[in-house]
């Protein structure tokens, strides 16, 4: 199941659509670069704070369904995304500043659901969203100027996209699922937490360098990628398509 999230209105649209409906997210790294930025973020450093005045709650029941594909397109804000702990519902809430942003959800039987968070106006936007651990998913998130925070430690996400223009990123992996990850920034930080011992491939957009985290026994390099070395035999992978235009990318591997 692959999400097509198509945004009018918004600065970055067409290059997050083609992003998203693609699937060949690393062609299209070097264009999100290009996203203006004109009056918010400061070059990748620090964090944006943004305030809700009105706030939409969401609850969806998603146990019963194959699959579900969640797409969030915002201007200004932050997009949260974790587990529900507490069954099989999707809840989230959406703050909101300005124009009620548009919410939807559709069902196609009892095989897809889908839901689609998208930008009234430019005002302001805080997504925080618990999808439901049992169900595959796939999400694509597109923030104009903020911050995405994702957390797939418990989730089986096979795909994940995030289009990000100023503002940093923030994910999660699991270790007992595969995922497939896009992650581009025009202007901010990426962070990536990678489960010890997982198998991963990460292609930048540009030649990969090595640093001190990837040890020449553990990884291997080759051209723009770097993966581990049981990476091509392993059952769980995780691949990241990584691209910053101003910023840098950054490594946690957690227990």
């Amino acid at each position: 199941v692959v999400g097509v999230l198509l945004v009018s209105g918004l600065v970055f649209a067409a290059i997050v659509a083609a992003f998203f409906v693609s699937k060949a997210g690393p062609a299209l790294l070097d264009s999100i670069a290009n996203i203006s930025t004109s009056k918010s973020g400061n070059r990748g450093e620090g964090e944006f704070k943004f305030d809700s005045d009105k706030i939409i709650e969401i609850e969806q029941k998603a146990g019963d369904v194959e699959s579900l594909v969640v797409n969030v397109a915002i201007k200004k804000g932050e997009v949260i995304v974790k587990e529900n702990e507490l069954g099989d519902v999707l809840r989230g809430t959406v703050g909101y500043l300005g124009g009620k942003p548009n919410i939807e959800s559709r069902r196609s039987g009892s095989a897809v659901l889908t839901l689609e968070i998208k930008s009234e106006d430019g005002a302001g936007e805080n997504v925080s969203l618990d999808l439901v651990p049992k169900v595959r998913s796939v999400v694509n998130l597109g923030v104009g100027i903020g911050n995405v925070r994702v957390d797939l430690s418990k989730l089986d996400v096979s795909l994940i996209n995030v289009a990000v223009g100023t503002g940093n990123t923030e994910v999660t992996f699991s270790g007992t699922n595969s995922t497939t990850a896009s992650l581009a920034t025009g202007v901010g930080n990426v962070k990536l937490r990678i489960p010890k011992g997982a198998e991963h491939k990460i292609v930048y957009k540009q030649a990969a360098e090595k640093n001190d985290i990837f040890s020449d026994s553990d990884y291997v390099v080759e051209g723009n990628s770097i993966k581990t070395r049981g990476y091509d035999s392993a059952k769980i992978r995780i691949v990241v398509n990584v691209g910053v235009g101003v910023g840098k990318t950054s490594f946690e591997f957690i227990d």
